[in-house]
């Protein structure tokens, strides 16, 4: 007999799309994140039509100055493809991939984009 466990029971969760952009050439921003105490985070790029490079930025919030600072940031993407994004306390720390460290209490993606580009951006918490 088997068991299957839905992910939140094994300490992930999958919250699904968090950004989609279509034929955008302006910076995009999420909205803040609430972290329900998971330790890390996988942010996968899907992007569809890049006019010049898109790249994704974790950032974390201070929650006394509500000010923004950089937990990780992605490698520009300059043609069409994936990218995942690893943050996570004892991760491999590999410029622009992954990164040693844990996801704060609220977090967001920004998203610097050049020319006219669609992309779509998922995220599972662990």
């Amino acid at each position: 007999m088997s068991i299957t466990l839905p992910l939140y029971a094994l300490g992930v969760q999958d919250l699904g799309t968090v950004l989609s952009a279509t034929s955008v050439s302006a910076a995009q921003l999420t909205a803040d994140q609430n972290n329900n105490g998971f330790r890390g985070i996988k942010v996968f790029t899907n992007a569809t039509v890049v006019g010049t490079s898109v790249t994704v930025t974790l950032q974390g919030k201070d929650s006394v100055s509500g000010q923004y600072y950089t937990l990780l940031a992605g490698a520009a993407i300059v043609a069409p493809g994936t990218q995942v994004l690893t943050l996570f306390p004892g991760a491999a720390v590999t410029s622009n991939v992954s990164a040693n460290d844990f996801l704060p209490a609220v977090w967001r993606l920004s998203v610097a984009v050049t020319g006219t580009c669609s992309f779509t951006i998922g995220a599972v918490v662990m």
